[in-house]
């Protein structure tokens, strides 16, 4: 099998099994854009790559799905309330988020806890760091709610062990500070709630966010629904599909075609609007003198609100059986 690359860029040839009989690859390749206006003009040379970039999808032959993510940050309001919204649209879906300045749980007159008045802030950075979350540690003792012994030892909240707002116990909680980033639709209200962190940002090792959204769509309904082989294994497929992307569970989109409207509100310095543009490249392979068009997925897409750019990675994927393999991978524009 080899390739030939007759464009200005840098497809990788990414090859697995299926099973014994069946192999999958695919050409994957990464295009970065600039936002003008509300069109993408293609940069052609090399752009150098941010900490805030997601990882490299390239190596993996098989992909479901389009991770969307963005970074950049958020600039804070002039005057009170120092809150801002930020809202990233995808097609006809909408995620939004409450950008809140440094806040802490105060002492109520009735006892309780309620978070104090958001600070003025000059800007927040799009970060799982500034979302819900975090850990503490738990001395030796019984289990708490239990009677059961418990070594001591580092409790993280499982969604995002390196956020802010986990706390054992109200007392813990008193003084301490709130996470800056929450779910629009997921407020805290309570020092003990537990919400799914809010964040736009490439998070690819936080599995468990992902996961959790295994089933949402098609959940099971109730125990007359019969837990076949055939659904365990659709199941199990779509947990290992999660676990490869690298966006939140809830920016993780089925598919998204060409011609997607985006719009991004609230983060960097301007609205950025733009639709997901086709790929630049034309994969084909070649069997003796029978040549097939690949088509190209979207595997993800990122915005980066600070240099204004987008980068899509668009895969190719063919599956083929021992000694059908095309003999050339023909890559032009």
């Amino acid at each position: 099998m080899f390739v030939r690359n007759k464009t200005q860029f840098s497809p990788v040839l990414s090859r697995g099994s299926l099973s014994d009989e069946v192999d999958v690859g695919a050409i994957v390749v990464e295009l970065r854009s600039r936002v003008v206006g509300e069109r993408l003009e293609l940069v052609t040379g090399p752009m150098e790559h941010s900490p805030t970039d997601p990882p490299d999808v390239t190596k993996h032959p098989l992909w479901r799905g389009t991770s969307v993510t963005a970074s950049g940050d958020v600039l804070g309001p002039s005057r009170p309330p120092f809150v801002r919204a930020v809202q990233f649209a995808i097609g006809n879906e909408v995620r939004r988020l409450a950008v809140f300045g440094n806040r802490h749980w105060d002492t109520s007159l009735l006892g309780g806890l309620v978070a104090s008045e958001p600070a003025a802030f000059h800007s927040i950075p799009m970060s799982f760091e500034r979302a819900f979350g975090g850990s503490y540690i738990l001395p030796p003792g019984l289990l708490p709610g239990t009677d059961l012994p418990h070594p001591g030892g580092e409790v993280s909240y499982p969604l995002n062990e390196h956020g802010i707002g986990f706390y054992p116990d109200k007392n813990a909680a008193v003084d301490a500070p709130l996470p800056n980033l929450e779910l629009a639709d997921q407020l805290l209200k309570q020092w003990n709630d537990q919400p799914e962190p809010g964040c736009f940002a490439p998070c690819p090792d936080l599995v468990a966010l992902r996961l959790r959204h295994v089933g949402v769509d098609h959940p099971i309904i109730g125990p007359e629904d019969a837990i076949t082989p055939a659904f365990q294994a659709k199941f199990a497929s779509r947990a290992f599909t999660m676990s490869l992307h690298h966006a939140p569970g809830y920016l993780v989109f089925d598919e998204l075609a060409p011609g997607t409207p985006i719009q991004l509100v609230g983060l960097g310095k301007a609205i950025i609007r733009f639709s997901l543009p086709e790929s630049r490249l034309r994969v084909t392979l070649r069997r003796g003198q029978n040549r097939t068009d690949v088509p190209p997925r979207i595997r993800s897409v990122h915005v980066d609100a600070e240099k204004m750019t987008v980068s899509c990675v668009y895969g190719y994927e063919f599956r083929y059986h021992e000694g059908t393999a095309p003999s050339w991978i023909l890559i032009d524009s």
